[in-house]
């Protein structure tokens, strides 16, 4: 369904752990307060005046809360890690217009574009036919592959 091994490299293990040992995140979910998501999601959070609670889809597909195939959170993998998913971000595509930033120099300017620093590296490397494929080096090695329309399990 997520396309991802069992690990926890991903979120959604990370975040179910959070969920058993902290308190104060059982106490904010209980509460209805509780906000959950990536670095892209937060940056648009606080962008955005705190507006916009969104993720795009390169950064969703990481959390092992993502079914790959409809591009939504999956209710069965959410249930499975007992994460609500009222505590999640919008799923959005990588262009679209997610909101305004909301103050500073740059107040009123249209938040449009969000994606997760691999996969951007791909765009960047313009590996927009499937088969194409780049490598990183930074904080691990990473292969990335354009697979097109095909899911492709990790």
């Amino acid at each position: 369904r997520c396309g991802l091994p069992l690990s926890t490299y991903f979120s959604g293990v990370k975040l179910r752990w959070l969920i058993d040992n902290v308190p104060d995140v059982q106490r904010a979910i209980e509460e209805g307060r509780c906000m959950f998501g990536t670095v892209d999601a937060w940056l648009l959070y606080h962008l955005s005046g705190r507006k916009v609670h969104a993720t795009d889809i390169t950064n969703a597909s990481r959390t092992m809360l993502m079914n790959l195939e409809e591009g939504q959170w999956d209710t069965s993998l959410c249930e499975t890690f007992g994460v609500p998913t009222e505590i999640l971000p919008q799923i959005c595509s990588n262009s679209e217009i997610y909101g305004h930033v909301a103050a500073g120099c740059l107040e009123g300017v249209p938040i449009a574009s969000s994606i997760g620093d691999q996969q951007a590296a791909t765009v960047g490397q313009a590996c927009f036919r499937p088969g194409q494929a780049k490598s990183t080096y930074g904080t691990g090695c990473f292969l990335l592959k354009n697979t097109g329309t095909t899911v492709v399990h990790s």
